[in-house]
């Protein structure tokens, strides 16, 4: 057989097991085609200095791609954007909110699916229902409770069934009367507010989940969203689910090249780190005060604080330990750390949270709910 026919037969094939192997990431199809068509419409120029530079573009580009989605776990550089992960959602939960910005609708139900970019493996898949009193259901929905659980979707349990939150989970303890305020993507002061909507004179516990750095930052952005008096966009929040098959294929391409690709992962990384030095400082000063004031206040009301922090990765421990000096105890603030008896953060990931999502899994909760009820 002649070889330029064979070699022709060969690369035909190499191409169908490539559309084969990637038939669900467009961006990688979209890639590949975009370095064939440039190849064959530009071949006069192939000598050229502008055509070899984008062919080397085009070229590094895929295989990096290539790369990151035959291996989503194994590169780092995925761990700097959480968008590598799509929200396959259907809810419409959020409501708008003259003092939070947002919060949760009552009497609405969801099932929150979370999908894996690169693997198009299911993360979690939890379903949620919100009560009446505008709260994620604990099993208690009564007025006489007395402990409260308050924070973001650490608090909520983003992908977990209602049973497997942790403030269910204290409730099933009998003794408990749990309500939980959590509410996904609340900072401190957002989760303050909402909170002491619930204080009553049956309340003797409250229980705050705190990740110390990123509830900052939220709350400097809460309160100059406040400032400018800005409403909330619900569509960030919201989702609406696409049943037409080839309109979401679309839809998933879009998502990747306007969310997600190696260039803008290193864009938002710089981003990142200037958000970090801008201001950082004063940020911190003010989630610390505001915590101070509110913990006070429960002092003064004769309410329990407990505040379990997280304090993996370098940033968050140093913060934790300035949280732990300026409140000055060490009886009712605990490292998440040191509850787990795990130091390092890939471990804590690994066995308590959903994989790259970062999220508490069911695990983690059972963990809590028995040194809480140590010392509740």
């Amino acid at each position: 057989m002649n070889i330029k026919i064979l070699f022709k037969i060969i690369t035909i094939i190499l191409i169908f097991l490539f559309f084969y192997k990637f038939k669900y990431h467009d961006h990688i199809l979209l890639l590949f085609v975009l370095n064939i068509s440039f190849y064959l419409i530009f071949e006069k120029l192939k000598n050229k200095i502008l055509f070899k530079s984008i062919f080397i573009f085009l070229i590094t580009f895929l295989t990096l791609e290539t790369l990151i989605t035959l291996n989503p776990t194994k590169i780092k550089i995925i761990e700097i954007a959480k968008t590598n992960l799509i929200l396959s959602r259907e809810n419409n939960f959020y409501i708008l909110d003259k003092e939070l910005g947002y919060d949760l609708k009552p009497g609405a139900k969801n099932k929150d699916i979370k999908v894996n970019f690169y693997n198009r493996q299911v993360v979690y898949s939890g379903s949620y229902s919100i009560n009446n009193l505008g709260n994620r259901n604990t099993g208690y929905n009564d007025f006489d409770y007395n402990t409260i659980f308050m924070g973001c979707s650490f608090t909520f349990g983003e992908g977990l069934n209602d049973d497997e939150t942790l403030a269910f989970k204290m409730n099933d303890r009998k003794k408990f009367k749990t309500i939980n305020t959590g509410v996904g993507g609340y900072g401190f002061l957002q989760s303050k507010i909402k909170t002491e909507k619930f204080i009553n004179q049956n309340v003797e516990n409250i229980v705050y989940f705190a990740l110390p750095l990123s509830h900052s930052s939220r709350d400097n952005g809460f309160i100059k969203q406040k400032d400018k008096d800005q409403e909330t966009n619900l569509d960030n929040y919201n989702k609406k689910k696409i049943n037409n098959y080839f309109f979401k294929r679309i839809v998933d391409l879009m998502y990747y090249f306007t969310k997600f690709n190696t260039i803008k992962v290193i864009k938002y990384a710089k981003i990142s780190i200037n958000n970090k030095i801008q201001d950082k400082e004063e940020i911190q000063k003010n989630f610390l005060s505001e915590l101070k004031i509110f913990k006070n206040k429960l002092i003064n009301q004769n309410i329990n604080f407990y505040i379990i922090l997280y304090d993996y990765g370098n940033e968050n421990k140093i913060f934790s330990e300035m949280l732990m000096s300026e409140l000055n105890s060490n009886s009712d603030v605990f490292y998440l750390s040191e509850i787990l008896k795990i130091k390092s953060e890939a471990n804590y990931k690994k066995k308590y949270s959903f994989g790259l999502d970062g999220h508490p899994n069911a695990k983690l909760n059972n963990a809590l709910d028995d040194f809480l009820s140590g010392i509740l």
